[in-house]
């Protein structure tokens, strides 16, 4: 049971192989979802789609290039845009108040408080002292 601990959590405490795991796992899956988003598109814009009723409407089809690629674009350019006028003129607008309070080293702010969702994996560890069921359990949740 322990060699699955080493291999999934990187040990029986959550350190920096634990970290470095969730990180790459967490940044490779992104970059798989997003291949695949990428591939979805192209595949849809080489081959169109179908017609559900089996009819072959080919007659009034209008070509994906160069409309709906060009459009893609724009569309894509439009939200970049966006995004980079958001991160870097504006982000004060999502950060809480809290944030600029100047931090004292020996005492933890009254704002910061474990999440929700760690409120049942913070019973867990308390209860059992086997890590691999409280992951299972965690995981199950």
């Amino acid at each position: 049971m322990n060699e699955y601990i080493y291999i999934y959590i990187g040990g029986v405490s959550l350190k920096n192989p634990t970290l470095t795991r969730f990180f790459a796992f967490h940044f490779i899956l992104a970059l798989i979802i997003l291949f695949i988003v990428i591939l979805h598109l192209l595949l849809l814009h080489e081959t169109g789609t179908s017609y559900p009723l089996g009819l072959n409407r080919n007659y009034d089809k209008v070509g994906f290039h160069p409309y709906f690629r060009i459009k893609d674009i724009y569309g894509a350019v439009i939200v970049f845009i966006i995004f980079i006028f958001v991160s870097f003129q504006t982000s004060c607008i999502f950060i809480g108040v809290e944030n600029f309070i100047p931090s004292n080293p020996i005492i933890t702010q009254v704002h910061i408080q474990p999440e929700c969702f760690f409120y049942l994996l913070i019973l867990f560890c308390s209860q059992f002292q086997e890590k691999l069921v409280v992951l299972l359990l965690w995981l199950y949740q």
